[in-house]
This record gives structure tokens, C-alpha cells and sequence, in this order.
């Protein structure tokens, strides 16, 4: 399953080469999110902050169409709260951490002057790894890797402003991404912190790119 998402890109990046106006570049930034799915007990879901970064190949296919790919590392996950007896909130106790070899495929729609942009499209997230760290006892992180689905598919929506520098163009990019199935399947063995949910994400992205050809 990994090595066919594989073959996609480098077919992908293959099929680009042929075009005059391709551009290349890089992004990073962070993201804000958490689980939504069945609860984890009496737990509740909190956001928790991730590191996400990767690489652009933008292929223009019009003057307000681009195609863009966007291989990169992508964290996801969410902390778990639970009520303690005599504290009036409740209070932080694991942190799920996940950490994605993402493939998204976007399409990007400017507006005319070319500084303002929407951008949507598909991810494909292969997991390399997944931990449960227990925040009350900072010895106790257990591997989860194997309850998570192969492959996680999320949608992307998003805004983007660029700032022409010469020939490069800085950008800077808020996009919402909501996983479509299950992160963790329903045939795999569950913690009772971890059940079946979706990853949901709010993130903030700078970056650069040049135009190749």
C-alpha cells in the first residue's frame, strides 16, 4: 500500500517535468489539533500543538489554476484531559503524538492580481510513528504505532497570500484539514485512550518558492 502512494508521487514529479512552468519550493509551520471521533472513557479531546514541513512542486495549468504536490512530515494529534477528584477542571494526562509521511495533492485558485489564493485538495498520510505519553509519570510512553491505519486521507481548505521577492515568492498559507476516515480501524485492538477517531487540524504555513523553467 506504502510503496503504491509511492510510485503516485515520483509519476506525479515524472509527468511535471514535461511542462514549461513549474515551480519548486519549501514550506514549514505548525499546526493546532485534535481527535474528533468516540470519546477516550470520560476523557476529553484538547488541541496540541504540531511541527509540519516539506516540499512544493507547482505546476501552472492556466493563469488561475495551479496543481501543486506537496510531499512532506506532518504531526497530528491530540492531549486527553481527565477529571481529577478535588480540581475543578479537568486536568491534561496523555499526550497522543503521530507523526506522517503526507502526500497532498492541491489545486490552488487565484484571484487576478495573483497575490490571493484558495487552495483545497486530498492528503494521503502513511504513519511512521505513533506514542502515548502519560504526562503524570514522563517515564511511562508506550508505542501505538500499530493501531493506527495504514493510510490516513484527509481534505484540505485553505487561503494564501504571496509576496513576489524578485524571482522568488515568499507565501504564507492558513488551511483547515479534516481527516475522512478513521486514524485508528475498527478490525485493530484499542486502549481505552485511544478508540476509533479522525484527526482534525488548523494550520499556519510560511514558505518560498522559484520558478524552475
Amino acid at each position: 500500500m506504502r510503496i503504491r502512494y509511492l510510485l503516485m508521487v515520483f509519476l506525479l514529479l515524472s509527468f511535471t517535468n514535461t511542462f514549461a512552468q513549474l515551480d519548486i519550493g519549501a514550506y514549514s509551520g505548525l499546526g493546532s489539533g485534535k481527535f474528533k471521533g468516540d470519546q477516550a472513557g470520560d476523557g476529553k479531546y484538547n488541541k496540541l500543538i504540531s511541527a509540519n514541513y516539506g516540499l512544493i512542486f507547482d505546476l501552472k495549468l492556466s493563469d488561475q489554476l495551479i496543481l501543486s504536490l506537496q510531499p512532506g512530515l506532518s504531526g497530528k494529534g491530540t492531549r486527553i484531559s481527565y477529571s481529577v477528584e478535588g480540581v475543578p477542571e479537568p486536568v491534561d494526562s496523555i499526550a497522543i503524538k503521530i507523526n506522517y509521511f503526507s502526500i497532498p495533492l492541491l489545486l490552488k485558485i487565484s484571484s487576478k492580481n495573483e497575490h490571493f489564493y484558495a487552495i483545497g485538495g486530498l492528503e494521503a498520510g502513511l504513519p511512521l510513528s505513533a506514542t502515548a505519553e502519560f504526562i503524570t509519570n514522563l517515564d511511562d510512553t508506550r508505542d501505538v504505532l500499530n493501531h493506527l491505519s495504514d493510510v490516513n486521507l484527509v481534505m484540505h481548505f485553505g487561503v494564501g497570500y504571496r509576496i513576489p521577492v524578485g524571482k522568488p515568492t515568499l507565501f504564507i498559507e492558513a488551511r483547515y484539514l479534516q481527516g475522512l476516515n478513521n486514524a485508528v480501524p475498527l478490525e485493530r485492538p484499542e486502549y481505552n485512550y485511544f478508540p476509533r477517531v479522525r484527526t482534525s487540524d488548523i494550520q499556519l504555513l510560511f514558505g518560498i518558492e522559484f520558478p524552475l523553467f
